[in-house]
């Protein structure tokens, strides 16, 4: 199951991708609302109406997560593009929620940075259950 959150009649919404189609759900385009509908399959998963992929604007996946972590040099080949040792434990950071991003977003470069890098990152939501 692929699950996006769009912008659909100028609301955020979630839409199940099969295909080319998007099913867009009643379920909120909010991070609850997306939890929710991998969760429960019962809960929002109400189709209100099925579009075409290509017509939809792609948001962030989770619009305001209360929080981002991340592990650094979590793998071999990355530490030694850096040219250092993977790290005995693993090194945790955080990053600030505005660098959650749409998936054709612009990205702007800040004034203090010479050039920008670019990471695939894998986003795990982990509930109570």
């Amino acid at each position: 199951m692929k699950l996006a959150t769009i912008m659909y009649n100028g609301a955020r919404r979630i839409a199940q991708i099969e295909g080319k189609v998007a099913q867009i759900l009643a379920a909120p385009g909010d991070g609850i609302g997306v939890v929710s509908a991998l969760r429960d399959p019962a809960s929002g998963r109400t189709v209100v109406e099925e579009v075409q992929l290509d017509t939809l604007e792609f948001l962030a996946p989770v619009p305001q997560p209360p929080r981002i972590f991340g592990i650094g040099l979590n793998y071999a080949d990355h530490a030694a593009e850096t040219g250092r040792e993977p790290p005995a434990i693993q090194t945790w950071f955080m990053k600030q929620i505005t660098a959650v991003n749409a998936p054709y977003g612009d990205v702007e470069k800040p004034c203090v940075s010479d050039m920008l890098d670019f990471e695939v990152e894998l986003v795990v939501v982990i509930g109570a259950e």
